[in-house]
């Protein structure tokens, strides 16, 4: 009974210690050199400042920017 009572408390401590862990790491690591901040983070008061930006393009976006690349390439060589 002892024994079980101690591993949780030794789990629930590990848990814990493993969070302010990661917490510590994410507040010491530094963003690359080459990124710049928009600037609707630059008024957020908290440093872990969360915007999700949508730059991938989109499937069917793609696909028309790849034909029409072709065609003016298939332009371009044939007026050649």
């Amino acid at each position: 009974m002892f024994l079980n009572i101690f591993v949780s408390i030794i789990v629930v401590f590990s848990v814990i210690m493993l969070f302010f862990l990661a917490v510590i790491v994410n507040g010491l690591t530094k963003k690359p050199d080459n990124v710049e901040l928009p600037e609707q983070c630059s008024s957020c008061n908290n440093n872990s400042c969360y915007i999700r930006f949508d730059d991938s393009p989109k499937p069917k976006e793609t696909i028309q920017e790849f034909y029409k690349k072709c065609e003016e390439n298939n332009a371009n060589t044939e007026a050649n």
